[in-house]
């Protein structure tokens, strides 16, 4: 009798396989029936490639690209690909990997000469000569001393010096073909998986571009972003002057214990880009509502505290208000198809009212804000602030929706400076894998919500689609909006946060849905050497998040 495990789909169904098999070879009997292709697993919540094998009775979900997940490994698998046909055409040149733009990835280009359009299609038709192969991807175990070896005779030496620092006696790497690289989450497994893409032409380099989640089957029209560029460009800038651009560099630093003067410039940058923001506003004099917006977890609060007093410094008195005090009462409040709260949505906050009180600051009549109380779901009267402003003032207002046009119809647009804020960080894993710009804000948030309002790490994880789903929806529509944008990543920061973003995630257990990507966070922070939170200064924006702040959030 073969030696047979089962292998569930749900909790009523499964089916026999035998002990040792691919998931890929069984995925006809698993009952998979979409027409996109699978193109990885939730095995016992845990993350994997087509490629595991089953060696014991096991839960299985098979993810496509329609899936947060399952785009990942889309996107990883097709960036190696990428690098693989790069490699075999222009073996001389290096390419980087950057920042998410236009549904993509932005790679620079170092040659000889400039990338062209000629140079470009020749990776493009490379590229499709390597998915019309159908090569494997293959995950394989190379000890330390033999991954070191690999990875210093490719001439990639911030490899080698990210995994010198490991603890771990072997490591997973990948290739396809030639090209190898380390092994930081699932890929599909082979070339053919990732036939729909586009490659464009940006400034010096190109974009990688993606299909869309919504339609799998095309990649979309690409949108101008030049000011998303130019934030992310102002961020290279600034991380070449700290000195740091990829993890193995932050983690020689930390241990040479230079770390304290990394944080010092980090934050100096910060504070120099507020005070420009303020001289700004002093000389734009009609522009006296400042509207500051972004995604969760950006650091919208303490921006606008510092930039506060930026502006008293130049002889301005403020006023700032919070959006998040206009929330409709919890009834009122906008439900998703599946009836929970839609708290991204533009109509979960009161547009009449905020519309009311901004023409009425800007009359110089007295306002009450009202305070929203999230734990009764209501406003609290008891609570409210009465403000008279006087001429001169500047009113900062605060909120994820601070830059849509609805929330302040009523006021001229001169009379408005719109300020868009984002963790846009640069900085890289190595050349060949970047960090999750969203994944910097999750991180923060998991440690806020665990330390101020309650929320585990598991709640917060589970809740977190929702919130990027209503970012991609509302805010980021709005970003292009702006007058100026502002980066609040720190370069060091997620050394800081893994004190505590550890300790919450392995709360996380194997038996919740949110264990697979508590593991994901887990295994990125454990790339970085610690850095003690008793060096953040008390101003800075990351004490937001992880408290002791000068700066008090009470509404």
């Amino acid at each position: 009798m073969e030696d047979l495990i089962k292998v569930y789909t749900s909790d009523t169904h499964f089916i026999n396989a035998k002990r040792g098999t691919k998931i890929l070879d069984i995925i006809g009997e698993l009952g998979y029936k979409s027409e996109l292709k699978p193109l990885g697993a939730i095995l016992n919540n845990r993350l994997v490639g087509l490629y595991s094998k089953l060696h014991t009775d096991c839960t299985i979900k098979l993810l496509n690209y329609q899936s947060k997940a399952g785009a990942d490994i889309y996107r990883r698998s097709l960036a190696l690909l990428l690098f693989e046909a790069a490699a075999q055409l222009y073996p001389e040149a290096k390419l980087v990997i950057g920042q998410s733009l236009q549904n993509g990835y932005y790679f620079d280009f170092f040659y000889r000469e400039n990338i062209t359009e000629e140079i470009l299609q020749k990776i493009k038709s490379r590229m499709n000569e390597l998915i019309e192969k159908d090569i494997a991807i293959k995950k394989i175990w190379l000890t330390i001393d033999e991954a070191k070896s690999l990875f210093l005779a490719a001439g990639q030496s911030e490899k080698f010096k990210l995994i010198s620092r490991k603890i771990a006696q072997d490591i997973y790497v990948v290739h396809i073909d030639k090209y190898f690289d380390i092994h930081y989450g699932a890929t599909v497994p082979s070339t053919s998986y990732v036939d729909i893409f586009d490659l464009n032409l940006y400034d010096t380099g190109l974009v990688l571009q993606f299909p869309a989640m919504s339609d799998p089957q095309k990649v979309p029209e690409p949108k101008a972003q030049p000011k998303l560029f130019s934030t992310y460009r102002e961020a290279k800038k600034w991380d070449k002057i700290i000195g740091v651009s990829n993890i193995a560099e932050l983690n020689e630093l930390s241990l040479s214990r230079s770390i304290s003067h990394v944080i010092k410039l980090a934050e100096g940058l910060h504070e120099k880009k507020i005070a420009q923001i303020a001289d700004e506003i002093k000389n734009r004099e009609r522009s006296n509502i400042v509207l500051i917006s972004g995604p969760s977890s950006s650091g919208k609060t303490t921006f606008a505290k510092r930039l506060g007093i930026q502006l008293a410094i130049n002889g301005l008195k403020t006023i700032t208000i919070s959006m998040d005090n206009y929330f409709v009462e919890r009834e009122k409040t906008p439900k998703h198809d599946d009836g929970t709260y839609d708290f991204e949505s533009p109509d979960a906050i009161d547009i009449g009212l905020i519309n009311e009180h901004l023409e009425r600051i800007m009359n110089y009549q007295p306002i009450e804000i009202p305070f929203f109380s999230f734990k009764t779901g209501s406003r609290i009267k008891e609570r409210g602030r009465l403000i008279q402003p006087e001429k001169g003032d500047v009113i900062i207002m605060e909120g994820i929706h601070a830059l849509n046009d609805i929330m302040s119809s009523r006021i001229p647009q001169d009379r408005k400076y719109r300020i868009y804020i984002s963790a846009l960080t640069q900085l890289s894993i190595d050349d060949h894998n970047r960090i999750f710009t969203s994944d910097t804000r999750f991180i923060r948030r998991i440690v806020r919500d665990r330390l101020f309002r309650g929320y585990s790490a598991a709640q917060t994880i589970a809740q977190w689609d929702s919130v990027r789903r209503g970012e991609e929806k509302y805010i980021f529509p709005n970003q292009e909006k702006a007058d100026v944008m502002f980066n609040s990543a720190l370069i060091y920061e997620h050394a800081v946060l893994k004190a505590f973003a550890e300790k919450f995630l392995l709360e996380v257990s194997p038996e919740q849905e949110e264990y697979q990507e508590a593991q994901r966070l887990l295994n990125f922070l454990n790339m970085f050497v610690l850095v003690l939170p008793e060096e953040v200064p008390h101003n800075s924006l990351l004490r937001e998040f992880i408290g002791d702040s000068s700066f008090s959030y009470k509404n």
